[in-house]
């Protein structure tokens, strides 16, 4: 989602920023920053996308944000659909990789409550004796989570094919649905993005 919404050129331009440090050895630290850049940000990796180590101090801050190239100008991908293109916000790519990740985890909800009813009454998935209660419980938990899915997944259709003049109605709503897509890792430091600024006071920023 985030790849797509800025676009190819502009991730040129993107600092991925991984934070808590100090909370990890620098060993396994540095062996979840690896997992990071070779698998889940590969992608974004191999675009010129970059990454920095954030140490919690406002000199740290400021030395990301000197990596920025100030001069050069990279327009992301939402911009240049909405603006140069004249599109709506349901019609840009983000927009359809949100509606395509919901489309996914709805999938994945019926596909764990297919599972949940195959197996007897009593009995975990590793076949350990439980109660009735809890099992109970458990599908009933799957249940709301896949109804809010298929919820939040209707909400952006009817976006995505109501009258421009409706469509605020709904968009406001993308933007919640977007941050819920984006997944932090559980696998590395604690994952961030530092997007493009411009420099100010430093004495009056990052205390």
């Amino acid at each position: 989602m985030f790849q797509e919404l800025c676009g190819a050129d502009a991730l040129q331009n993107v600092i991925l920023t991984t934070t808590m440090w100090d909370e990890v050895t620098d060993e396994t630290g540095s062996k979840r920053e690896d997992q990071l850049r070779t698998i889940f940000w590969q992608p974004m990796m191999s675009r010129g996308c970059r990454i920095a180590r954030f140490s919690s101090t406002r000199k740290s801050a400021w030395e990301i944000i000197d990596k920025f190239d100030v001069d050069t100008r990279r327009p992301i991908k939402l911009q240049k659909e909405m603006v140069d293109e004249g599109k709506e916000l349901s019609q840009t790519s983000a927009y359809a990789v949100l509606l395509r990740w919901w489309e996914r985890v709805i999938a994945k909800f019926r596909d764990m409550l297919r599972k949940r009813e195959a197996q007897p009454v009593g009995l975990s998935k590793d076949n350990d004796p439980r109660s009735a209660a809890v099992v109970k419980e458990e599908h009933s938990d799957l249940d709301q989570r896949l109804e809010l899915a298929v919820n939040q997944k209707r909400k952006l259709d009817i976006a995505k094919h109501s009258e421009p003049s409706n469509r605020s109605l709904y968009e406001g709503e993308v933007v919640t649905m977007a941050r819920v897509s984006r997944q932090g890792s559980k696998h590395g430091p604690k994952a961030g993005k530092t997007k493009k600024s411009s420099h100010r006071n430093r004495d009056n920023h990052f205390e």
